[in-house]
């Protein structure tokens, strides 16, 4: 896992922050409050162009079905397939209808083939899930401007419900901190540090906190009267 630009970028970051608390007056508290909710926001719209076009997935994996390969349908999908239609699941991926009897009849029953219906339910599952790792930055819950005190919490959840990330701003006794946390806090918070880790995902999160930096820069040389190479940041 290749993070120098990563590090890189959070250093000009760092060096802007101190900047802009120097030229606007406002507490390092305010300012990373401010700084991180903008930073979670850009890390969202990031993240969104890394989503698949709509259809694509299924697309994809129809074309792989028709080279021989097979699809992986979770243990959870033909669960609730089967609760669906009122079929067992059975091991080896496959289900059979339950007769009125209590009876296994077959895998097929007035023109539906079960086998189908959970890759179908698969396909679904995995296409709703084509923006996850944007919504796995979609904070809620930051204080702005005067109200933050010591400390200022954020988190993204899922459609679902499920706790995918985390983001703080906390007053320490050796200064102020920011964090963005994903991992540990659910499976699918999980599922998203695999997506993050990817080559796209850790360029995403480095052109998000280049965005955050470039967009103080005008700012910082109107109110300190200074280039962006005096200030040691790029233009």
């Amino acid at each position: 896992m290749n993070t120098s630009r990563i590090e890189a970028n959070l250093q000009d970051l760092q060096r802007a922050l101190g900047l802009y608390v120097q030229a606007s007056g406002k507490s390092v508290e305010e300012v990373f409050a401010k700084k991180s909710s903008q930073l979670g926001y850009q890390l969202r719209l990031e993240f969104r162009t890394l989503m698949p076009g709509k259809g694509s997935v299924r697309n994809e994996r129809l074309e792989a079905l028709k080279t021989g390969e097979g699809v992986r349908v979770r243990p959870s999908v033909y669960a609730a397939v089967a609760e669906k239609f009122g079929a067992a699941p059975l091991a080896s991926s496959v289900m059979k209808w339950r007769s009125k009897g209590g009876q296994l009849v077959g895998t097929n029953r007035k023109g539906l083939n079960l086998q189908a219906l959970a890759v179908q339910a698969e396909f679904n599952l995995r296409e709703s899930g084509r923006g996850f790792l944007g919504q796995s930055a979609r904070f809620i819950g930051w204080r702005a401007g005067n109200d933050v005190s010591g400390t200022s919490q954020a988190k993204a959840d899922s459609r679902y419900g499920a706790w995918l990330a985390k983001a703080g701003v906390t007053k320490t006794g050796t200064g102020t901190e920011a964090k963005f946390e994903w991992g540990g806090l659910s499976s699918m918070s999980d599922e998203a540090v695999h997506g993050i880790a990817r080559t796209q995902g850790l360029a995403a999160v480095a052109r998000a906190i280049d965005a955050v930096t470039s967009d103080m820069v005008p700012y910082l040389a109107s109110h300190l009267d200074m280039t962006a190479e005096q200030m040691g940041l790029r233009a």
